[in-house]
């Protein structure tokens, strides 16, 4: 099997205890199985991004995978991350497999107690081709249990991804008008 290979990068900036606080920011807006996630009126600056949790079975409260994926439209890239369970082969990329496009290789970026994290920065077209996915799958291997392969849910996905690039685009317009001058009081 192919693999593309994504260079390790990260992702949001903060590691893994981010994805962690991220899943208690309340979404801006949910689209059947995903969320959009916006920055806090606190936050000095950001992307909002899209956001699902998968747990391991219903009614349980711990994820198994977490997918959150934000989009710069004027630099043309996105940025994906993958919250995994913890004991993940650190060895071992997390591979997220689109559609039948050969799968996306994310290096482990970094790892706790609670979880490992994955994740690189790709091309926007990679986003907007995900956003339109019939299938999405994430494979990992960790050491309790193996190999592991997780499908996520594409329901609310083009919604959400076009919902997302719309408050990103907004958000990149501000900061843009801030930083020339032209969002200032005279």
């Amino acid at each position: 099997m192919a693999v593309v290979a994504m260079t390790s990068s990260p992702v949001f900036g903060q590691g893994v205890a981010a994805i962690a606080r991220a899943a208690v920011v309340p979404p801006a807006a949910i689209y059947k199985d995903w969320a959009v996630r916006c920055p806090t009126a606190s936050a000095r600056d950001g992307f909002c991004e899209i956001a699902q949790q998968v747990k391991a079975q219903a009614g349980s409260e711990r994820p198994v995978l977490q997918v959150a994926m934000s989009c710069n439209v004027r630099q043309r890239r996105c940025a994906i991350q993958l919250g995994l369970p913890p004991g993940v082969v650190v060895e071992e990329d997390g591979l997220l497999s689109v559609d039948t496009a050969v799968p996306l290789a994310l290096p482990i970026l970094d790892c706790d107690r609670a979880r490992c994290l994955a994740g690189g920065v790709l091309p926007l077209a990679f986003g907007e081709g995900f956003a339109r996915a019939a299938h999405v799958t994430v494979r990992f291997h960790d050491r309790p249990t193996g190999a592991q392969s997780i499908a996520l849910s594409v329901d609310g996905l083009t919604q959400a991804f076009a919902d997302m690039v719309g408050r990103n685009m907004t958000i990149a317009a501000n900061a843009a008008s801030v930083s020339t001058g032209e969002g200032n009081i005279r």
